[in-house]
């Protein structure tokens, strides 16, 4: 591997890339082959801990493993692991750890699952529990999971569907709110650029404490609504389709503010986008959009918006 690739791969393990190292670096892995993949996975776990060799364990955790919409060839799901979920290989860890005591020496204290900007992501927790990630996402969990309690730390969004311990409740922890269920389907999104923490109940119930402890019980085709700025915490009902959308490949906005339409843009497509001039304040955009391209979903909103927009060194500008 060029030194240059080895860097960005680094860079990446431990998430300090920045866009154009993950840009660069998924360039690069589109022409390796599977033995060229398999000897980069080598590579990268020896350089994380130059003590471990790659489990033969991890091919197995990594086969199952879906990305989110696609069934794809084992070859070509291993170019996508080599890149979007390199640090997967801690979560593989976890799984390793409850088949095998020895390899506790080998973990670290915190275990971390990343998926980035214009990616999503599926994976099972080692106690049975499904969780879908969407773009710009962080899942944590230490290497108590499953043995002592089930609680893991999420920064992002993520939709999960909680495998039943009555012994062990299962605690989601975001930045403002924490989550207690003991078996249900529930989406949370919680972004640490958002001023909002919300929590969708599909199934089962769960018990949202606020970082004010505000408590309260969802019951399902419930969400609750926390506000980070000035602590209001509501409850409305709906029926999960807009909450859910993402799973579904689509992107559904109603009446959302310009600000986080383009937050939304940002992340779903990997791109940056600076706004120039005086951007609209209070008029809300109503709309939905499947499988259509940024500039198609631009076309439309500069109708809506009146702007004019150019792309310059992969960066969207938006003039008013």
């Amino acid at each position: 591997m060029e030194e240059k690739t080895k860097q960005l791969l680094d860079r990446y393990i431990r998430c300090k890339a920045t866009r154009n190292d993950w840009r660069e670096l998924k360039q690069a892995a589109h022409g390796w082959s599977e033995p060229e993949m398999e000897q980069q996975l080598a590579d990268a776990w020896s350089r994380y801990d130059d003590t471990l060799p790659v489990p033969d364990e991890t091919h197995r955790f990594l086969h199952g493993l879906k990305p989110q919409g696609h069934r794809l060839e084992w070859h070509t799901w291993m170019r996508i692991a080599a890149i979007l979920l390199i640090p997967l290989l801690s979560a593989a860890m976890l799984y390793l750890y409850r088949q095998n005591r020895q390899l506790e020496q080998w973990m670290d204290n915190s275990l971390a699952v990343v998926v980035r900007s214009g990616d999503k992501s599926e994976l099972t927790l080692p106690d049975g529990t499904r969780v879908s990630l969407n773009s710009s996402t962080r899942l944590t969990c230490d290497k108590a999971f499953g043995r002592v309690h089930r609680d893991v730390y999420l920064e992002g969004e993520a939709y999960l569907e909680v495998a039943k311990d009555a012994s062990k409740p299962f605690r989601v922890h975001t930045p403002h709110a924490d989550i207690e269920v003991k078996g249900t389907c529930f989406n949370v999104r919680a972004y640490s650029d958002d001023d909002y923490t919300e929590t969708m109940l599909m199934e089962g119930s769960v018990q949202l404490t606020t970082e004010r402890q505000q408590r309260i019980l969802l019951q399902p085709m419930q969400k609750a609504i926390y506000s980070h700025s000035d602590g209001l915490l509501k409850v409305k009902p709906s029926d999960g389709d807009f909450e859910t959308a993402w799973l579904r490949g689509e992107l559904v906005f109603r009446s959302t503010d310009f600000a986080d339409l383009i937050k939304t843009l940002e992340r779903y497509y990997d791109v940056e986008i600076e706004v120039m001039g005086h951007s609209p304040e209070h008029d809300r955009f109503t709309g939905s959009f499947r499988k259509e391209s940024l500039h198609a979903i631009l076309n439309i909103l500069q109708i809506h918006y009146h702007f004019r927009y150019a792309e310059r060194d992969g960066k969207i500008i938006i003039n008013y």
